[in-house]
């Protein structure tokens, strides 16, 4: 029979507000237990600790949520068993905390809510992509809005360091280039960008800018100052993408502004020779999130809708832990359980995916006022 010690925790306070807070997520929704606590091991030893949680750092909240790959792990504890990914993008209520400390230790804990499943869990500390709520100035020729090459280094009580490393496209001399902000200076959200304000954060004019091409596949060299040393190396991918606007041109170099998909910018003085002409180009235009990916369900063997929230627990390897909550009237799949006091259940979320090795139940008492459809 499995049993569940009532010191485990992964649950998180679900905080659904709309917009971007910064600090504690607010009331807890779920209370499983206190944060750093362990998974129980079925038949095994205790594992799933959660070390280096010092405070409450900071917590956004939003609609849609873009992992770094093509899922986001859910699992007991940062170091824990992982029963589920969050299929990429997640597409719900969802709220992000990064606890004090660096977020390669420390994890981050997210609480999803999709088509009436509420989740709460543990990622790793990058598994999230966050995007500039205002351009941020990154060393002496970036601006980013949001970048796969945007980390958190640290998190304080209400502000975050943050790093540039750039990505394929831009590789920096010097390692990364850093920069500190408050929390609400980031969201979950690829909001529009107003290039006017980019430009001002970098500290840049154009009142009558000419358009050029950089070459394809052909690394070039970037200088922050005319005539000085090169910082940076940029690299166009494709012809689309090697659009670049002189604004400045002088003892054969030529000032330019690459313009990034996300909204950012990279700037600085380049090689006048390297460039080629080009036909003028539009102004840069707000990227959006991609519609839900829907995973698919196998064939349901019970439909059943129950009056009540009902507590929702994963499994992985024998390991048991609560993971959230099914919501009252959200329907969901009954299976066959080998166990009396848990039933395994199959979900009709649309962005929750369970491992291979992993299972999703409930216990079976709470199913006796549940009404099977």
């Amino acid at each position: 029979m499995m049993a569940v010690n009532p010191r485990l925790a992964i649950g998180l306070s679900l905080s659904l507000l709309s917009g971007l807070g910064c600090g504690a997520a607010g009331q807890a929704a779920i209370e499983i237990g206190p944060p750093g606590a362990e998974a129980v091991s079925l038949g095994g030893e205790a594992r799933g600790s959660t070390p280096g949680v010092k405070g409450p750092g900071c917590a956004w909240t939003g609609h849609v949520v873009t992992p770094r790959g093509e899922g986001m792990p859910l699992c007991f504890a940062v170091d824990g068993a992982c029963f589920a990914q969050a299929i990429s993008p997640f597409v719900g209520d969802a709220t992000v905390t990064l606890p004090e400390g660096k977020p390669m230790e420390t994890g981050a804990r997210v609480e999803l809510l999709d088509n009436g499943v509420r989740v709460a869990a543990w990622t790793s500390g990058d598994a999230v992509y966050l995007f500039a709520e205002e351009p941020l100035l990154f060393g002496p020729a970036a601006v980013v809005i949001g970048s796969p090459g945007l980390f958190v280094e640290r998190v304080h009580s209400g502000s975050l360091d943050l790093s540039f490393r750039g990505d394929a496209s831009v590789k920096l001399r010097s390692g990364a280039w850093r920069s500190r902000a408050p929390c609400p200076a980031l969201g979950l959200a690829k909001d529009a960008y107003d290039p006017a304000g980019v430009l001002s954060a970098a500290g840049v004019t154009r009142a009558h800018p000419s358009d050029r091409l950089l070459p394809v596949d052909e690394a070039v060299e970037v200088s922050a100052t005319q005539g000085g040393a090169p910082i940076l190396e940029i690299m166009a991918p494709s012809e689309e993408a090697a659009r670049v606007e002189v604004v400045e041109e002088r003892a054969g170099q030529s000032r330019v502004l690459w313009w990034q998909a996300d909204g950012g910018l990279v700037f600085g003085w380049v090689d006048t020779g390297v460039l080629a002409p080009a036909p003028p180009r539009p102004e840069p235009t707000s990227s959006s999130a991609n519609g839900p990916s829907i995973a698919a369900l196998s064939q349901p063997l019970a439909g059943m809708r129950c009056p009540v929230d009902v507590t929702l627990f994963a499994s992985v390897a024998g390991t048991l832990a609560e993971a959230g909550t099914i919501v009252a009237a959200t329907r969901f799949d009954a299976t066959p359980s080998v166990s009396t006091e848990y039933t395994k259940i199959r979900l009709r979320a649309h962005h929750f995916e369970s491992m291979p090795d992993s299972d999703w139940l409930v216990r079976t008492a709470e199913l006796q006022a549940c009404k099977v459809e």
